[in-house]
């Protein structure tokens, strides 16, 4: 007699583009577990309560959480891990015996692909667009493992960077946050003194069953001003398309580009083995997702 085959999923709004289905059933596949990874489109945050209360009864072993419930679904969970709770998001949930326990390995993620970059990134300064729960994650690793003399959060929103500002004062002092109003033309000029800058927010994703030209094509800085030079390194969190408009403009001016595949499995390495308790096969899962963007097969 067979066993049940145990649930894992997306937590998310309108996410059906996401890789993650392929990058875990790939893994599960290899591995032979008896595991399968879906989406979960939740309409709204209204309705949380009920998914995760339907997650103890169904017993499904395990989600993930995207925007934009990071932040709104902490409430109704019953335990956070160290780094969740510092963070004050969640990308990770573990259905551990009808007990849900947040975890956030978004920070861990974000940081893999930055480690080659350390000693540039130390005592300098970074810029984050954004102010949800990928910029949370952003913060807390660059605090934790590369200690950058500041960080600069643009926000569209100030009152919302400035609350973040103050969630990640509160956690520690001992590096400078500063808030600046996104389309403030002193903001680009403090680009310019960035070693690094990040994009923590959904601008430039492809979304599901669009060729990668009609990926969102704004970009976060205009097209006709010239802030990169090979002294910068340009962050994009988006993984699909491959190349996002922001990272296209700043690989055309010379800088150092990252896209954010090597998040998306880092972060997602992590999640597999609280759920699992194996670790990924990291080179099939990362052959997988690229054939796919290559291919342009979402």
């Amino acid at each position: 007699m067979s066993k049940a085959v145990k649930i894992l999923g997306l937590l998310g709004h309108q996410v059906d583009y996401s890789l993650s289905p392929l990058l875990h059933n790939t893994a599960i596949d290899h591995l032979g577990l008896n595991y399968y990874y879906t989406i979960f489109n939740i309409a709204s945050s209204e309705e949380l309560e009920d998914v995760l209360n339907g997650m103890r009864a169904m017993g499904i072993a395990g989600f993930n959480v995207t925007i934009p419930y990071k932040e709104r679904v902490i409430k109704y969970l019953d335990q956070l891990s160290p780094a969740a709770s510092e963070i004050q998001a969640v990308n990770t949930i573990l259905n551990q015996d009808g007990q849900l326990i947040g975890h956030n390995t978004d920070s861990y993620g974000f940081s893999e692909p930055l480690q080659t970059h350390e000693k540039l990134i130390k005592g300098g300064h970074v810029a984050i667009f954004g102010n949800g729960g990928a910029a949370r994650a952003a913060i807390h690793a660059l605090r934790s493992y590369f200690e950058p003399a500041s960080i600069h959060i643009i926000s569209r929103t100030v009152q919302r960077g400035e609350e973040l500002k103050k969630d990640m004062l509160r956690q520690s002092t001992r590096i400078t946050i500063d808030v600046h109003q996104q389309e403030d033309p002193e903001t680009f000029e403090l680009l310019k003194t960035c070693t690094l800058v990040v994009n923590a927010t959904p601008l430039g994703t492809k979304k599901t069953g669009h060729s990668a030209s009609s990926a969102d094509a704004q970009t976060l800085i205009p097209d006709d001003m010239k802030l990169w030079t090979p002294q910068h390194i340009i962050y994009d969190l988006v993984y699909n398309p491959f190349y996002t408009p922001f990272l296209i403009q700043a690989r055309e001016q010379g800088a150092t580009v990252i896209n954010g595949i090597g998040m998306l499995i880092a972060q997602a390495s992590q999640s597999f083995k609280l759920w699992t308790g194996h670790d990924m096969p990291l080179f099939n899962v990362k052959h997988a997702i690229i054939k796919r963007l290559e291919n342009n097969l979402i």
